[in-house]
């Protein structure tokens, strides 16, 4: 049986990912399916994802790492932060997992 906090959070995000099509909604832009964080972290497809770039050299480490490669090739504006030095990958990791 899950717990009460369990419900009310299932509960919570699913209201809010209502609001999220609503808003999206009237932009005319839908999507077919979502995946939560949580399940990315469960399955290690976050850290999967970011030993694939560092194995090809794209995920830079540190302040000693060359400036700017990786966004240059991609053309981005900035680096990007994949794990904070706490080892929280809540950035912009979870949205390099492919």
């Amino acid at each position: 049986m899950k717990s009460v906090s369990a419900v009310v959070r299932a509960a919570a995000a699913e209201r809010v990912l209502g609001w999220i099509d609503e808003t999206l909604a009237r932009f005319n832009v839908r999507f077919d399916s979502y995946v939560s964080e949580a399940a990315l972290e469960r399955k290690r497809e976050i850290a999967q994802a970011i030993e694939r770039l560092r194995a090809a050299g794209l995920a830079l480490r540190g302040r000693t790492a060359p400036s700017g490669s990786a966004r240059r090739q991609f053309g981005d504006d900035k680096d990007r932060v994949l794990i904070r030095a706490t080892g929280d990958t809540r950035t912009s990791a979870p949205t390099v997992r492919t």
